[in-house]
């Protein structure tokens, strides 16, 4: 048992369901991070397209 275990811990052949998981992780946590950074220039954004599209429907 403990030969295998240790055989498996060496083993570097492909990506394991674990490092994916792992890269799965960080990708979410950055992408988190980068929406709740740019969370408010993205609604001043859409504010001001809405007063935009409101002007000129009433025009």
């Amino acid at each position: 048992m403990g030969k295998r275990l240790i055989k498996f811990l060496k083993d570097e052949e492909g990506i394991s369901a674990v490092e994916y998981a792992l890269i799965g992780a960080l990708v979410s946590v950055a992408v988190f991070a980068a929406w709740t950074a740019l969370k408010g220039k993205f609604t001043g954004a859409t504010d001001k397209i809405g007063e935009k599209l409101e002007q000129a429907a009433t025009e």
